[in-house]
């Protein structure tokens, strides 16, 4: 019966995976090398942190490729902090089999290249800090077919430290079944993009410092969904320097009990619209906006809920410019919830902005004119968005449209001035 074994070449640094009849020896020549070591039995193994037994020559590896197929059960630490490994083909690695890579390729800053395109990552449960610290990798060099690790339920730190990558295009499925995304991204400090699948995150119940350090990051559109069930989002851009603007998806924190820090450290943020974000059952809102030295305006809605809020230390710290639309300006002694009660009544360091009813962001055809967005429409023609009337006057799109000349006196008219605005 086959045997699945490894070889080290210390000539040559390389580490290559074989599964034949017969295994070579230390000192012979394999397959053109010369044989350093030979490791068996790792197969079916589990390894913990820096357990696996080519571990005592991994900062010589420079090369790994799967000569042969072989069908692994678990994957954890393989290559963990193998800083010199440039190269690796894993096209002959089987994973069908595999559960967990956690920390498969932590710490590879090397690594120039991988092409997962083989792979068939359907029973993949876990893949904690995968590709962590691997610096050296960018959009173009890591290939994720469609599908890859969409049904693991924690990918959190999965590209953190990846300092090569500018921007991410993730696959399809990634991370819709994920429960756990914290530290996603956190400290890539050249990441400025990011372009997220259809349904990314929304199982996700950690969010925690997902974008914490990502300095370059200048904005960011979260998916529709995505914090709707998390119930830690502490973090989520802390230490951001240079992020400008956020668009948060309709009902986000509806969940969150902990909103601490999660702002903190962005000094380039000049204005943050919260209207969609939803903190009824958050206790936990310690330095949310600490040292924003740019914030000068908050807007928030009739979701902004301080009521379970506990405990708001320096909420506001260092927000020296930060503004309310009451009139209200900072003062060094008033930085906790106390200055953020509620967004309607002016007493605060909040601007007030109305919330839309997702039912209200609907395509909707009047008299073969397409508005694309009805709440847009409306507040094109009253003129301010405190003002939509014909909105607060339905509950649903249904009513909305089969309302309007009641809603509105003439519907041809606001038609007409749709077309000419």
């Amino acid at each position: 019966m086959p045997t699945t074994f490894a070889v080290f070449c210390q000539n040559t640094g390389s580490l290559d995976f074989y599964k034949r009849d017969t295994v070579p020896t230390a000192g012979s020549e394999y397959n053109g090398k010369l044989v350093s070591n030979v490791y068996t039995g790792f197969e079916t193994a589990t390894y913990s942190y820096q357990g696996t037994p080519w571990n005592e020559v991994i900062s010589q590896i420079t090369s790994v490729t799967f000569v042969d197929v072989i069908t692994p059960t678990r994957l954890d630490y393989w290559f963990t902090k193998a800083v010199n490994l440039v190269t690796c083909d894993v096209a002959n690695l089987d994973v069908s089999n595999v559960r967990y890579m956690k920390d498969m390729f932590h710490y590879c800053e090397s690594l120039q290249r991988i092409d997962f395109s083989s792979w068939n990552t359907d029973r993949i449960l876990g893949a904690n800090s995968f590709l962590s610290g691997c610096k050296s990798l960018t959009n173009e060099t890591i290939i994720m077919p469609d599908g890859f690790c969409s049904n693991a339920t924690s990918i959190a730190s999965f590209f953190s430290g990846c300092d090569g990558l500018t921007y991410i295009s993730l696959p399809d499925g990634f991370g819709t079944s994920a429960t756990g995304v914290g530290s996603l991204f956190s400290a890539c400090t050249n990441l400025t993009d990011v372009q997220f699948p259809e349904n990314f995150g929304t199982k996700a119940d950690n969010l925690t410092y997902m974008f914490s350090g990502c300095t370059s990051l200048v904005s960011v559109e979260l998916p529709d969904g995505l914090g709707v069930v998390a119930t830690n989002t502490s973090g989520i851009f802390s230490g951001c320097q240079s992020l400008q603007s956020v668009q948060f998806p309709d009902n986000f924190g509806a969940e969150s009990t902990n909103m601490s820090t999660m702002f903190f450290g962005c000094s380039s943020l000049v204005e943050i619209d919260l209207s969609n974000v939803n903190t009824g059952k958050v206790k936990n809102m310690n330095q949310m906006f600490y040292s924003c030295s740019s914030l000068t305006t908050v807007y928030a809605s009739k979701l902004w809920d301080t009521s379970s809020v506990t405990s708001s230390d320096n909420m506001f710290g260092l927000c020296r410019n930060i503004a309310g639309d009451g009139g209200v300006v900072y003062n060094s002694n008033n930085v906790d919830i106390t200055s953020a009660l509620n967004a309607v009544d002016g007493a605060g360091y909040l601007t007030y902005r109305r919330y839309i009813e997702p039912m209200y962001r609907e395509d909707m055809l009047i008299n073969g004119v397409t508005v694309l967005n009805i709440a847009d429409a409306v507040r094109s023609v009253t003129g301010t968005e405190d003002e939509m009337n014909p909105i607060e006057m339905s509950t649903n799109l249904a009513d909305f449209r089969s309302n309007m000349d009641g809603a509105i006196n003439d519907q041809s008219s606001i038609i007409a001035q749709i077309q000419k605005a």
